[in-house]
């Protein structure tokens, strides 16, 4: 057993206090090194409720690291700090952080390594799926993984919470019987907005399972946003100090915006993106007195599909100069939370990024959306704002562009609406969080 180990384990038979002293809590299925911001908003605003919750428990967060390490982040005014442990697929079965091989042996009783002992020494496990990745709908690896990842927890007899995410579509039976297992053994499922939960609830196979389901709100509406602590680009901290004209935020999907065609598969879009984009833009700039920042919530390697960052620059590229000056887009040195706090300076925003649209809500600012699924209009329904999503899978470019600059010129009676309706969901995620946040302890097995 190595020196870690032999502390980790010290600390499993300590008493369990009301603050969390001694408590150990795992964290699935919100990896805080993908380089999307809306799972580390995830993450962060999980971590966030365990702080308020139980500000003395261990938290151990699951990535794509190796081994187990110390990591800290500034919440509810102070330095909490939390674990961090590798868990994902690999050739390299020797590793410890292979997840076939920790199944195995948290299963099996095969010997523990590290990791292993992390895992079956917790008391609760929560449990995200990326937000939306319990689905076959990625491919049967990318399923594999994510129930894996839950069956650790539930062959380990810790109890699992599914905090509030999407289920499905499973498009296999065989998939979808797994699933269905899944949530009868967790120890409750959360869905983050009402037709979620309607679906929830058809999977579920018994009135005794639908009494452990729970409508609730997506965990990154209690992300704290955070104004960086250094300087900001010059430009941009001149429109922000000045506020001599309006800022319109904007969020491009470098998925979609760097291949529009296969977005009309893959999502089956009516309407052409990069249009929509190159439109939008041109006309928020040409119709309006203001400047527009254009935020990436993706942060990949350049050149990578992916890439936010490279759309937005793509975008900006094919105005006139005149208006280009008029534009700049935010560099890709910030987190999660100082995103959210971009975006919260903005007089109009508008994403098709899911959680780059929920950094907006939360902070009641005026928001839109470019939606390429139904989980973006349940988010919009619970902030009563529904009519600011656009939907290209059913409107053409011009349909889309209109309803968005109608959105726009609507902004503050939009503020109106969302300004009372954040204080009814900061209440709501509260109320969530210490619900499964306090389950009683019971072993799954």
């Amino acid at each position: 057993m190595s020196e870690g180990t032999a502390m980790l384990e010290e600390k499993v038979e300590r008493p369990k206090g009301e603050t969390g002293e001694g408590k150990r809590l795992l964290l699935f299925g919100a990896s805080p090194d993908t380089g999307n911001m809306g799972v580390n908003a995830l993450c962060y605003s999980t971590l966030r409720a365990v702080a308020r919750v139980y500000p003395e428990a261990e938290v151990v967060v699951f990535d794509y690291g190796r081994g187990v390490r110390q990591d800290s982040t500034p919440l509810e005014g102070r330095d909490f700090g939390f674990l961090r442990a590798g868990m994902h697929h690999s050739k390299r079965f020797y590793r410890p952080e292979n997840l076939w091989m920790l199944h195995k042996r948290l299963k099996f009783g095969f010997p523990d390594n590290e990791i292993s002992c992390l895992i079956r020494s917790a008391d609760l496990a929560l449990d995200l799926s990326a937000g939306d990745s319990f689905t076959d709908l990625y491919g049967q690896k990318r399923f594999n993984g994510v129930a894996l990842t839950k069956l650790c927890a539930l062959d380990a007899g810790v109890p699992l919470a599914l905090l509030p995410q999407t289920y499905g579509p499973f498009n296999d039976p065989g998939n979808l019987a797994k699933a269905r297992a899944l949530i009868s053994r967790s120890t409750c499922a959360w869905s983050r907005d009402p037709e979620g939960f309607a679906i929830l609830n058809e999977l579920a196979r018994s009135e005794a399972e639908k009494a452990k389901l729970h409508s609730g709100i997506d965990m990154a509406f209690g992300l704290e946003p955070r104004k960086p602590a250094g300087d900001l680009p010059p430009t941009l901290e001149s429109w922000l100090e000045s506020r001599d004209q309006p800022l319109f935020g904007l969020n491009v999907s470098g998925l979609i915006y760097h291949d529009p065609e296969r977005a009309k598969t893959a999502f089956s879009f009516k309407a052409d993106y990069l249009k929509i984009i190159d439109q939008l833009l041109a006309r928020i700039l040409e119709e309006n007195e203001g400047r527009v920042l254009l935020v990436p919530h993706v942060l990949t390697p350049k050149g990578h599909y992916e890439s936010d960052l490279e759309a937005s620059e793509k975008a900006k590229a094919k105005l006139p100069s005149t208006l280009q000056e008029r534009v700049q887009v935010l560099p890709t040195d910030y987190d999660q939370s100082q995103l959210k706090w971009f975006i919260s300076q903005c007089d109009w925003f508008c994403g098709t990024r899911m959680h780059s649209t929920i950094a907006g809500l939360s902070t009641a600012t005026p928001t839109a959306a470019i939606a390429y699924s139904l989980k973006t209009r349940g988010v919009f329904k619970t902030m009563n704002c529904e009519a600011e999503v656009a939907d290209p899978r059913h409107q053409d470019e011009e349909a889309v562009v209109s309803q968005l600059l109608s959105s726009l010129g609507r902004r503050q009676a939009l503020r109106e609406i969302l300004v009372p309706a954040k204080k009814t969901i900061e209440q709501r995620w509260e109320e969530q969080a210490r619900s499964f946040l306090t389950l009683p302890i019971r072993n799954t097995r």
